[in-house]
Formats: C-alpha cells, structure tokens, sequence
C-alpha cells in the first residue's frame, strides 16, 4: 500500500476543490444542513494523512461527483480536467454511474457488488485508499450523529443492521487487501461504535414546566425543529429514568428528582425509519430560581423558551406533538401510543 511520501498539493488540488465545491453545491449531508463538501474535504484529509499522493487526494474530492451527478458524462469531464488516474479512482469508487440518481438499483444490492468489487485484487491501491477513508468518515459520522439522535438512523434506505454490516464488510475487505493501519484504525473503531448502538432505539424525553403552567422546549443544533428535554438510552444498562435524569442534567442542568411516567410510545419500524421506544416523563413544576439557572449543553441545545402549551406544540415535530398531547389528557395512567396515537383494545 501507499506509503507517505511528504505529499506538495498544488494548483490541481485547488481546481478539484473548486470543481466539487460546484459540482455538490446545493447537495447536503444527508438529513442535516451541513454542506456535503465538508465530507469530501475530510475524505481528502484522511487520503492525505494515510500518505495518499495529489491525484489521491485529487480523487478523494471528485469521488462522489459522477455516482451523484451526472454518471459517465460526469466521468469523462474530469477524465478531460484532472486525467486518467484521477478518473479511473472516481470511478473504482463509484458503487452506480447512472445518470440518473432514481434509477440506481436498490441499496443491498448495490451494496454487495460494491463489497465484491473491494476483494477484487485487480482494484488498485488508490481506489482502496479513498474508497477506506469515505467509508471511515461515514461511518465515525454516523455513529455521533445516531448516539445524539436515533433518529438519525431514518437517513438512510436500509436497516440499522445493514448499515452496520455493510460497513463491517467493508472494513474485512480493505483489512484483507492491507489498507493502511491509520484508515482501518478509524472504521474500526466507527463499526465497533455503531454496532454497540441500540438498532430499535430507546430514548426518554421529560416534560418541564414553571409555575405558570409554561413548557420547556429547546431548540436542538443537530436536528430541525423544537423538541423537549431527554435523548437516547445508552446501552450500557442504563434505564429510561436514568437516560431522562441524565439528559435533563446535560442539556438544562436541572436536576430531575421525581418523575412520573405518562407515556411510552412504541414508533414501528419503516423503510428508512428505525423505530424505537420513546419514554416520557412529567417531572413537574420547578420553581423560577431553577428555571433561571437553566445552563444549555451548547454542542446540542442552542436556544430554550418556556411556551404555553398551545404555543409549543406547533413547535414540536409531529411524533413529539402527538406524545405531549396524548400525556396531557385527563387520567392519571400512562399511555401506550403507537406512533404517537393511542390503539384499541388498550387502555
């Protein structure tokens, strides 16, 4: 494999810079506001870092510019702009060249081709660098953004389990081929972190309110929309109450010290939708000295407001709206909700 070699980037990398940055321009990752050149730029780094040469990380910018734009039309324009090693790279790492992003066959066969195309010894050395360092970055970013939000999962068009397997796959292949250790290392390690992450999802949520009757809600960085305190259950043994407690605590620094249970709701499963269970706790009124100490965890919350119910809920995405509203009504038992709606037969 390649070795580092004290790489110089000169004006190519600069023009593969510009050139993707107005090939993906309007594209993001997938299901955030980030832009997706952010992803190329850390698959170029991670190529770099590896010892990868400039058509290395020449090609680590373009690898994604024909598979989602514009196919083989696409390839030969930076066959024409960047050269044949460049090109053949892009295109080793491309699992679909159609034109057309619709007409890609569906995701688990793409998928197993793409892993046999891997352990195919005739791939080159550059193909298996960049395509390890975009698997390593997908994966590493998966797995943060599925831990501070399960829902993340819903993202993508395959099961947890596939997603985890495919990567698992991956890695095999670029370990049996003698990828560098520094690339390995990182998918590794992002494999291990996805797959200890639960696959239906457990999270716990609370319901705070001042003695005016006002809900907390906050406004989230890693995710649309308004939301109320809590997040995922780790799957370390933790309970849903203790998740609740913790989440609170990170996110608000209140301290929840009773609670009642008002609802669990049971979210199926879907194509792109992992499902889960969703716990919601009341924990009562807190007084204004509490509410006025409230400290955000700022890499998560960046904003918080205490609203009237009829002021919050449109706020809240649709399942939490639901749950917030089935908890409200009168009766002193839980509720079991599936996707937020109450079922027959259950009371």
């Amino acid at each position: 494999m390649t070795e580092p070699t004290g790489t110089t980037l000169g004006p190519r990398f600069v023009a593969a810079v510009d050139y993707a940055t107005a090939v993906h321009s309007a594209q993001r990752r997938k299901g955030t506001d980030v832009p997706y050149a952010s992803h190329l730029l850390a698959v170029a780094a991670l190529v770099l870092e590896a010892g990868g040469d400039e058509d290395a990380a020449v090609a680590a910018l373009l690898h994604d510019a024909a598979e989602d734009h514009g196919g083989r039309p696409r390839l030969a324009d930076i066959r024409d702009r960047f050269g044949e090693r460049v090109a053949a790279v892009v295109e080793g790492c491309s699992d679909s060249l159609t034109e057309e992003p619709g007409a890609k066959e569906p995701w688990p066969q793409r998928k197993a081709r793409y892993v046999a195309h891997l352990r195919d010894p005739h791939v080159s050395d550059e193909v298996l660098l960049v395509a390890a360092a975009d698997k390593a970055h997908n994966a590493s970013a998966t797995a943060v953004d599925v831990r501070l939000d399960p829902g993340a999962w819903a993202r993508f068009n395959a099961t947890p389990g596939q997603i985890v397997r495919y990567y698992a796959d991956c890695l095999a292949a670029f370990e049996q081929r003698g990828v560098p250790e520094v690339l390995t290392a990182r998918l590794r390690a992002a494999v291990d972190d996805l797959d200890r992450l639960p696959r239906i999802p457990a999270s716990a949520g609370a319901l705070v309110w001042d003695r005016a009757g006002r809900l907390l809600v906050l406004n989230p960085t890693y995710k649309k929309g308004w939301t109320i305190p809590g997040g995922i259950v780790e799957d370390d043994g933790e309970t849903p109450w203790q998740a609740c407690v913790r989440e609170v605590r990170e996110e608000t620094a209140l301290e929840a010290r009773r609670g009642r249970l008002v609802c669990v709701d049971f979210r199926p499963p879907r194509p792109g939708r992992p499902g889960g269970l969703r716990f919601l706790f009341d924990l009562g009124t807190y007084d204004d000295d509490a509410l006025a100490a409230i400290a955000l965890q700022p890499e998560e919350v960046c904003e918080h407001r205490l609203l009237p119910v009829r002021g919050a809920l449109p706020l809240l995405s649709g399942p939490v709206r639901r749950r917030v509203r089935a908890a409200l009504r009168k009766g002193k038992r839980p509720r079991y909700l599936e996707d937020g709606r109450s079922v027959d037969r259950v009371r």
